[in-house]
């Protein structure tokens, strides 16, 4: 489907047609993209879905490789998932609030609307505000969450980069968009 998409969008680029610029629809798509695997990824282990077959399986996986938390006491809480109270409370913020508004904003920003622009980079910074609380809390129970990993600092650092990569990568772009003669 995406090859079927860049052949339409080539063949009006050569008919002369008005179209979106290819860095744009590339930044936008890792937005969607980014905030869709994290809200579904967080979702599983917020809701009591984290007690399926999927859920157990892919947490206790990367509980085993990167992060013990979600490997040695994972479910022993009322609420599931880890033992740190302060990770429940980022992923109801993230789940039910961060991640929706920046698929929103996104697909606005698709759609050249400047409330759309606006909403990205407001939950850009959001991103990024989420990002120094998880890792203040990972790093406070370093010697639970760490020792018992495959991986340990790796990991760690593997979590803490790729995880939250979004923010850093689009905001400089958005930042850079002229939106005077958006809707």
């Amino acid at each position: 489907m995406l090859i079927y998409g860049i052949y339409l969008y080539r063949k009006a680029e050569r008919a002369g047609e008005l179209t979106r610029p290819r860095t744009m629809s590339v930044v936008v798509l890792f937005i969607l993209v980014d905030a869709a695997l994290n809200y579904v990824a967080w979702g599983i282990d917020l809701f009591p879905s984290h007690d399926t077959a999927l859920g157990l399986t892919w947490w206790s996986g990367l509980g085993r490789t990167l992060d013990a938390a979600y490997y040695v006491s994972y479910n022993t809480t009322h609420l599931g998932g880890t033992a740190f109270v302060s990770e429940k409370a980022l992923q109801v913020g993230c789940v039910l609030m961060l991640f929706p508004m920046r698929i929103a904003g996104a697909w606005a920003l698709l759609q050249f609307r400047k409330w759309g622009h606006q909403v990205v980079i407001v939950t850009s910074w959001g991103y990024i505000l989420v990002w120094v609380v998880w890792l203040t809390q990972l790093a406070m129970g370093w010697d639970q969450r760490m020792a018992h990993s495959l991986y340990g600092w790796f990991g760690y650092l593997t979590l803490c980069v790729l995880g939250f990569l979004g923010a850093f990568v689009t905001l400089p772009y958005l930042y850079s968009l002229d939106t005077r003669n958006w809707r």
